[in-house]
């Protein structure tokens, strides 16, 4: 009996381990809150600590993402957020897209997330973000993208 229990968990551990890791909407909101908490009080420290800053190569860079790019993403979203910031416009909830293998080959990470900021019934401004799971946590990767969309009526 005990030569079968060994090898069953030992099983059961390694099926557990090698299943990728989901990112969830929960996860997703609380790691946006805390983005926008950093953003909001011009803590890149706290800022810099939701990044995966490796030695990978930079995707469509010569060069591997340091810390400095990091200090850059958060000032570049800090200025383009600035009036959601400053009105403590609430986040619409994240979407949430699983990347497709191509992307996930060239390490951009698992999921990619756009958080949105209604401005006006007709114009929205959000960011998004690649995210890793790496030692535990989600994590990071690359600079984060901004965008803004007007959804009032088209004309022509």
């Amino acid at each position: 009996m005990k030569k079968y229990i060994l090898p069953t968990l030992l099983s059961l551990m390694l099926c557990v381990s090698g299943q990728a890791q989901k990112l969830n909407k929960k996860q997703a909101d609380k790691l946006v809150q805390a983005l926008l908490h950093s953003l909001s009080h011009s803590d890149t420290t706290a800022f810099q600590q939701f990044w995966l800053v490796d030695q990978s190569p930079w995707p469509y860079h010569s060069r591997s993402y340091t810390s400095k790019d990091v200090t850059g993403g958060f000032y570049h979203l800090r200025t383009f957020l600035d009036t959601a910031i400053q009105n403590k416009l609430q986040p619409l909830r994240p979407e949430i897209t699983k990347l497709s293998a191509r992307q996930e080959e060239h390490q951009f990470g698992e999921y990619h997330i756009q958080v949105w900021f209604n401005y006006s019934k007709v114009y929205q401004k959000g960011f998004g973000l690649f995210l890793v799971y790496h030692e535990g946590e989600w994590k990071c990767r690359f600079d984060p993208e901004t965008s803004w969309q007007y959804l009032g009526p088209r004309e022509g």
